[in-house]
C-alpha cells in the first residue's frame, strides 16, 4: 500500500441545499495516511489488500455523504457569503 497523497476530483452536483435550491459544489480533495502508528495500524487494517480505485471510489463515497450534509444545512446566501469571505 502506497504511503503517497491521492488528489481526488468530487464534483457534488445538483445537492439540495436547506432552502431546497440544487448546489454544485466542485471539490479537490488531497487524502493522506496519518503518519501515527496508531492510525496507520487502522488503515492498515481497513484499506490493505484493496486496489487505489477502490480507496478512492470508498473515500468519494464518504466525502460525498459528508458534503451533502453541510450543504443540506446551509442556505443560499451562506454560500454567496462564504465566496465573498475567500476573495
Amino acid at each position: 500500500m502506497s504511503l503517497e497523497p491521492i488528489q481526488l476530483q468530487v464534483d457534488l452536483k445538483k445537492s439540495l441545499s436547506a432552502v431546497n435550491n440544487r448546489i454544485n459544489v466542485p471539490s479537490t480533495f488531497t487524502l493522506a495516511l496519518d503518519t501515527d502508528p496508531v492510525m496507520l495500524n487502522t488503515a492498515a487494517e481497513r484499506l490493505l489488500g484493496l486496489a487505489q480505485s477502490e480507496i478512492e471510489k470508498l473515500a468519494s463515497e464518504i466525502i460525498f455523504g459528508q458534503l451533502r450534509q453541510v450543504v443540506a444545512h446551509m442556505k443560499s446566501g451562506e454560500f454567496s457569503q462564504d465566496r465573498e469571505n475567500d476573495s
